[in-house]
């Protein structure tokens, strides 16, 4: 049973981004008192977020919420325009180019009146915040604390059912958030993404993908070792090779504009090596070696330079790549207009 709730003050909320909101458990609108106008529920706020947590539809979400939070409190506060070459690997090699994606999307649209909303946000992202009105959904309350300081809205909400109303958002977007949830879990959060777009809007997805490339299938070969590497540690259960995360964002209903493909040969992110040094260090002396030399680069600035080196040299070969073997992927799709 959840605790009762005393009504909020939400004087410092953007009025336009309070008519948004939706109940969780009827869909009705929400009251400025952030009370439900047919139900009656009444919401609350921790400071500047808004909590929308409740069991009555997934019993589990209490538990992944133990699970998840303070994992992300913290945010990508660099803003552009420090120098040219900051700049450039900002956009092209932050993240994969994730930055970069957000960036060609965001500037499709005439109009600065934007609305984008961040599933699964963290601590959030201040150049995003710096462009539009931002909404950042997440399910720890300290991770949105920290969001909370550059987004507009936040909301500690189950990403399956997102407390916001049907096409109000201009772009929806996620990083690695996917990879944690399970089948049926992602055709509901990939639903949710679908029903808060605009027609026309964008959705841009980032996620862990299980590929089969020589490094990938040497994991896989000892079920228990892969298990406690790759998704024990981190909470993967929903591991699964991008031609199928592909097919099942299509299928949400999804037009695929672009696909980003990273790790597909064995050079790899260090989190990559990690996983596989968790399950096999203590069995394969060539893995301990590769441990002892991830170690050494990441406790250096060189393993910055390792990561930004890796995504060029995958952007590089991206048009050859095959999907089947990614460890990574960025997805850009778009809902079809009206």
């Amino acid at each position: 049973m959840r605790a009762t709730l005393k009504p909020s003050n939400t004087n410092d909320i953007n009025p336009k981004l309070l008519t948004i909101l939706r109940c969780p458990k009827c869909g009705s609108s929400i009251l400025p008192s952030l009370r439900c106008s047919s139900c009656n529920e009444q919401y609350s706020t921790t400071g500047s977020v808004i909590q929308f947590l409740d069991s009555s539809k997934f019993q589990d979400v209490y538990t992944i919420h133990e699970f998840y939070e303070g994992m992300a409190d913290y945010n990508v506060g660099y803003i552009p325009g420090e120098s040219r070459l900051k700049d450039w690997a900002f956009f092209e090699l932050c993240k994969s180019g994730l930055m970069g994606q957000l960036k060609q999307v965001i500037e499709r649209f005439e109009s600065s009146d934007l609305t984008v909303v961040e599933f699964a946000c963290g601590g959030g992202i201040a150049w995003v915040a710096s462009l539009a009105t931002t909404v950042g959904v997440d399910i720890s309350l300290s991770s949105l604390q920290v969001a909370a300081n550059v987004y507009d809205l936040t909301l500690q909400a189950d990403i399956r059912d997102v407390p916001l109303a049907d096409n109000c958002a201009d772009l929806v977007w996620g990083s690695y958030f996917y990879e944690h949830l399970n089948s049926r879990d992602k055709d509901l959060a990939l639903g949710e993404m679908y029903r808060t777009l605009k027609p026309g809007g964008w959705c841009i997805l980032q996620f862990d993908s299980l590929g089969d490339n020589a490094l990938m299938r040497f994991a896989r070969h000892d079920t228990e070792r892969f298990e406690k590497g790759f998704v024990v540690n981190d909470g993967h259960i929903g591991l699964e090779p991008l031609p199928q995360a592909i097919e099942r964002i299509a299928n949400c209903g999804f037009k695929i504009r672009r696909v980003m493909k990273f790790g597909t040969t064995p050079l790899q992110y260090l989190v990559v090596y990690n996983w596989l040094c968790m399950g096999y260090k203590d069995k394969y002396r060539w893995v301990r070696l590769l441990d002892t030399f991830k170690d050494a680069l990441a406790s250096r600035r060189i393993g910055f330079y390792w990561e930004l080196a890796v995504t060029a040299f995958d952007r590089a070969i991206n048009p050859f790549s095959k999907a089947s073997k990614a460890t990574i992927a960025i997805v850009v799709s778009q809902k079809a207009e009206e």
